[in-house]
C-alpha cells in the first residue's frame, strides 16, 4: 500500500467518513458514504462521492477531491463490505422477527453509509428473486460481520474486474463457509 507521510494508507474501497475532511469540510462532513482511493492521477489519495443508486447499488462520480495533508482525515475513516449479495452466518433480531441464519441479502447503504440489508421477495410472475428498494436499516458497522462470505457472491451477469475475470465457480460447497 502506498504510504502517506508516517501512516499506512487504507485500501482503496467504501468508508463511512469518521470526521470531516479538513480542507472541504462542508463538501465531505463526518458520518458519509464516500469511495476511497489510496492513489490518483495527481499522486495523492482521493474521495469520490455518491452520484446515484439503482437497484440498492450506489454508483460513485468519476472525480473528487484529492487529500493533501490530512492524516487525521484518513485514520478516521471506518472501512464499510463491498456492496452486494452475502447471506447471514447467524440470525439477527429485527423490529418485524428474526431473520434466520443464511439468509440470503443485498447489502446497500444510504447516503450516511448505515449498512441496509434488502431482503429478497419470490416473484409470483417466475422463477425470480426481487430485492425490494426499502430494506432494515443498521446504525452500527459491526453488523457487517454477520455477513459471509468474507466478498460479495457473484450473481451471473456481474462487471468483474480485471483481477477476477477467468474465475470458475466453487466446486467444493465447503468453500463458502
Amino acid at each position: 500500500m502506498p504510504k502517506k507521510k508516517n501512516i499506512e494508507l487504507p485500501p482503496c474501497g467504501l468508508y463511512r467518513t469518521g470526521r470531516a475532511l479538513k480542507e472541504s469540510p462542508e463538501e465531505i462532513p463526518a458520518g458519509v458514504l464516500l469511495m476511497f482511493h489510496n492513489h490518483s492521477n495527481r499522486g495523492i489519495p482521493m474521495l469520490q462521492m455518491p452520484a446515484e443508486n439503482e437497484q440498492n447499488v450506489w454508483t460513485f462520480h468519476k472525480f473528487g477531491p484529492g487529500i493533501e495533508d490530512d492524516d487525521a482525515f484518513l485514520e478516521a475513516l471506518q472501512p464499510l463490505r463491498e456492496q452486494g449479495f452475502y447471506y447471514l452466518r447467524d440470525a439477527i433480531e429485527t423490529p418485524d422477527g428474526v431473520l434466520p441464519r443464511h439468509s440470503l441479502i443485498q447489502l446497500g447503504y444510504n447516503m450516511e453509509a448505515d449498512p441496509i440489508f434488502f431482503l429478497p421477495e419470490r416473484s409470483t410472475s417466475g422463477n425470480m428473486l426481487i430485492f425490494p428498494e426499502a430494506g432494515y436499516r443498521f446504525e452500527e458497522l459491526d453488523i457487517l460481520e454477520v455477513l459471509s462470505p468474507g466478498n460479495p457472491l457473484f450473481i451471473q451477469g456481474d462487471d468483474l474486474d480485471d483481477s477476477e475475470e477467468g474465475l470458475e465457480s466453487p466446486s467444493d460447497p465447503n468453500l463458502l463457509n
